[in-house]
Formats: C-alpha cells, sequence, structure tokens
C-alpha cells in the first residue's frame, strides 16, 4: 500500500493548517511526547531512550519527523531546550522549561508539568468547540427531521387535494 503514507502525510499536513483542528492536534501531541519523557526519565532512562520511546508511540509524521531531528541533535551534545527552539512545533515555553529544568536538576518534574499543561488546556479547547458545536449540530438534525417529515407527509396532502 505504497499510496497510504502520501495520503496520510497529505492529510497531516492540512489538519495541522487548520486553526483549531491544528491546536488540538499539537496539544496532545505535545502531551503525549512530553508525558512520554516524563515517564522515562523517572524509570531511569536516559533523554535519548525517551525519545526512542516517544518515537516509537507517535503517530503524527511531522511531530516524528521533529523528534527524530530533536534526538539528532541531542546526539551531538545540544541541551534539549536548544533543540526544542531548532524545532517549530515547539512552542517557547516548551523551551523555556526545558532549559529550567536541565539547569536545576528537574528536568523529570518539569517534562511532567509540560505534559499535564497541555493536556488541560487541549481538554479546555476541545470542550470549547464542542460547545460551540453543539446548536449549529441540533439546526442541522432539525433541518433533516423536518425534511424527512415534510417529505412524507407532502405526499398525503398531495392524495387529499387530489380525491377532494
Amino acid at each position: 500500500m505504497p499510496s497510504a503514507r502520501p495520503l496520510a502525510t497529505t492529510e497531516q499536513r492540512l489538519s495541522l493548517r487548520l486553526p483549531l483542528i491544528a491546536q488540538l492536534i499539537k496539544g496532545a501531541s505535545l502531551s503525549q511526547i512530553f508525558r512520554t519523557l516524563h515517564m522515562t526519565q523517572q524509570a531511569g532512562l536516559t533523554l535519548l531512550e525517551g525519545l526512542d520511546a516517544a518515537l516509537l508511540s507517535m503517530e503524527n509524521l511531522f511531530f516524528r519527523q521533529a523528534l527524530e531531528a530533536v534526538r539528532q541533535r541531542l546526539n551531538q551534545g545540544l541541551p534539549l531546550y536548544q533543540a526544542l527552539a531548532e524545532q517549530p512545533l515547539f512552542p517557547p515555553l516548551c523551551q523555556q522549561l526545558a532549559r529550567v529544568g536541565e539547569e536545576s536538576g528537574t528536568l523529570d518534574a518539569l517534562l511532567g508539568k509540560l505534559a499535564l499543561w497541555h493536556e488541560q488546556q487541549t481538554h479546555e479547547l476541545a470542550d470549547a468547540l464542542a460547545q460551540t458545536l453543539e446548536p449549529l449540530l441540533m439546526l442541522v438534525i432539525g433541518i433533516i427531521v423536518g425534511g424527512l417529515v415534510i417529505a412524507m407527509y407532502l405526499p398525503i396532502f398531495q392524495l387529499g387535494t387530489v380525491l377532494g
């Protein structure tokens, strides 16, 4: 199935350009990345091993490419915060907290806080989006039901005028 990968790449590229959808995808992906790094750091694994685990669990191709680039830069001796700064998918907050964590020796705790913060932001955005779309969905359902009712009763009314 060689054509599936270009299709998936195109779909993911488009979804990262849609404003609300992109925020949801980025938030979920960042939460997943930092949660994995947090757990691997707590388990005593190296940062490179944690990035390998995050790479294995990441489905989004663009975040996977960004993680691979971060991993390469860490292999070259760059600190995590500088490697993150080179990737546009990682916001400045991630870079700043990674820097503070590396300099203070509390990287695992700050990775956990980053994961939690991104998770909360994503949930809040998803809830707001659902509340915004709910009235629109009710309207669409009402139009569909109304159309079905009219489609069912219109022949009966026409039959009454023909017989009457």
